[in-house]
C-alpha cells in the first residue's frame, strides 16, 4: 500500500472501499485492513485484512502525512464500532453521521441511508475533512436508475424498501468521483462537480 491510507475501486467503478493501517498490541508495526460498506443484509460495514485483487485499482490518499495517520486511526474506530447502517440515499451533507470521537454511527432519519461512496465521504466529513462540495451537484437520470435498481435487489422488508424509495432521486456522488477526490491533494479539497469531472476523466 506504501502508506497508512488508500482507497480501492473495482474495475467497473461501481464500488469503493478504504485500505488503512491498523495498529494494536499484536500488530505494533501495523496491519493493512480493508473497510467498506455493502448493500448486503440491507447495509453492512465490512472490515477484514486487506488482500489486493487484480480487479481493483488502488490510489493513495492526498491528505497530508499526519492526517493520513489520523484518519487511519479514525477509520479503525468506525470499523470497530459500526456493523450496520441502512443502505439508502438522501443528502447527508447537513448531518453528522459518525461521532467525531468514538466513530459510532449516529442514526439518520428513518428513510435515509448511505452508499459505499457516501460512507467514505461521511467518515471524512466527521473529522472536518470534506472531500466533495455537493452544493449545486447536478441531477442525473442514470443515478435515479441506479438507485431504483439497487433498492429492488437488497435484502430488506417491503415496508423498509418503500420507506427508502422515498429518497430515490436524491443527490448521488458516484464511487469513481469519491475515488478521484480521495487522491486529490488536501490543499485542493473540497472539489466541486466540474473539478471532479476533470479528474475522473484523467483517471
Amino acid at each position: 500500500m506504501n502508506g497508512p491510507l488508500a482507497a480501492s475501486i473495482t474495475s467497473e467503478n461501481d464500488h469503493i472501499g478504504l485500505i488503512y493501517l491498523h495498529f494494536d498490541n499484536s500488530n505494533p508495526a501495523g496491519k493493512e485492513y480493508h473497510c467498506d460498506f455493502s448493500p448486503q443484509e440491507g447495509g453492512k460495514v465490512r472490515n477484514k485484512p486487506y488482500r489486493q485483487r487484480p480487479t481493483q485499482t488502488v490510489c493513495q490518499s492526498g491528505l497530508a502525512d499526519e492526517n493520513k495517520i489520523f484518519m487511519a486511526a479514525f477509520i479503525s474506530k468506525v470499523a470497530d464500532n459500526v456493523t450496520f447502517i441502512p443502505y439508502g440515499f438522501g443528502d447527508t451533507s447537513k448531518s453528522l453521521v459518525f461521532n467525531s470521537d468514538s466513530g459510532e454511527y449516529i442514526p439518520l432519519p428513518i428513510s435515509m441511508g448511505l452508499t459505499c461512496a457516501s460512507f467514505i465521504l461521511e467518515i471524512f466529513r466527521s473529522r472536518r475533512l470534506t472531500l466533495v462540495n455537493v452544493d449545486n451537484w447536478p441531477f442525473r437520470a442514470d443515478d435515479v436508475e441506479f438507485q431504483r435498481s439497487i433498492l429492488s435487489e437488497i435484502d430488506i422488508s417491503e415496508e423498509e424498501r418503500i420507506r427508502r424509495m422515498a429518497k430515490i432521486g436524491s443527490l448521488r456522488v458516484r464511487p469513481i468521483e469519491v475515488f478521484a477526490a480521495f487522491a486529490c491533494d488536501e490543499s485542493k479539497i473540497p472539489l466541486d462537480f466540474d473539478q471532479i469531472t476533470v479528474r475522473v476523466n484523467q483517471l
